[in-house]
């Protein structure tokens, strides 16, 4: 009998160990599920603070980079504005000078030109032969006016009776150092007395055509004669 009830106790204490052993295994399972959530936690918050410190990092520096080209397209604009501002400026007071310039130097040539610019009224006048045709000995053809020339003629610098002759164009023989022949009529054409000479502002000057210098306003006429009461 006693030998059963020591069996027994001992069924019942080796339960009771096995019982304890497996509330303990329990037990500590559950310890480590919860540590391990705890780290899971603790990661995770980890994670995400860490996380937001970065994003916060690059917001920042994103901003940043943003203000920087921002500073910089500004400045650029800036640079560039003031710079087309000085070179329109430029440009505007290079052409207000060149204008000012071109206007002054116009004015001054046009000033130049008119002081500069004098005339005389020069006639070349055979109308005298038309009444003598009949003592006419060369094959001339004489204009029907008898006016072989008549002009307006600006008047240069040590202008002669004789250069301002040559100068209209019109044929002219002074070999002999005097007019001997004008578009092809020469002295003696129309009798032994005839020929060429010439007058200012109606008088016959004392000198020949070559060192008579003409002044504004003349009125020279060279006029062929068929008489010596011409001259």
């Amino acid at each position: 009998m006693m030998k059963k009830i020591l069996i027994c106790l001992c069924l019942i204490l080796s339960l009771c160990a096995c019982t304890q052993n497996s509330v303990e295994s329990d037990t500590t399972e559950d310890s480590d599920i919860v540590e391990v959530e705890e780290n899971t936690e603790d990661t995770t918050d980890t994670n995400e603070e860490d996380k937001t410190v970065e994003d916060n990092e690059t917001e920042e520096n994103e901003t940043s980079s943003n203000n920087s080209t921002d500073n910089s397209s500004s400045t650029t604009a800036q640079s560039s504005t003031s710079s087309n501002t000085s070179s329109s400026s430029d440009k505007s007071t290079s052409n207000s000078s060149t204008s000012n310039t071109n206007t002054t130097n116009q004015s001054s040539s046009t000033e130049t030109i008119e002081e500069e610019k004098i005339y005389c009224t020069y006639t070349i006048d055979c109308s005298s032969v038309l009444d003598h045709l009949d003592d006419l000995e060369s094959n001339y053809q004489v204009p029907s006016n008898g006016i072989i020339y008549s002009q307006t003629v600006e008047i240069e610098e040590g202008d002669t009776v004789m250069s301002i002759l040559k100068r209209t164009g019109i044929s002219t023989d002074i070999s002999l150092g005097y007019v001997k022949g004008i578009d092809g009529l020469y002295e003696f054409d129309c009798g032994s007395e005839s020929g060429w000479t010439y007058s200012v502002n109606g008088t016959k000057p004392s000198v020949g055509a070559s060192k008579y210098s003409v002044s504004e306003g003349d009125v020279i006429k060279w006029i062929y004669v068929v008489s010596r009461s011409e001259w």
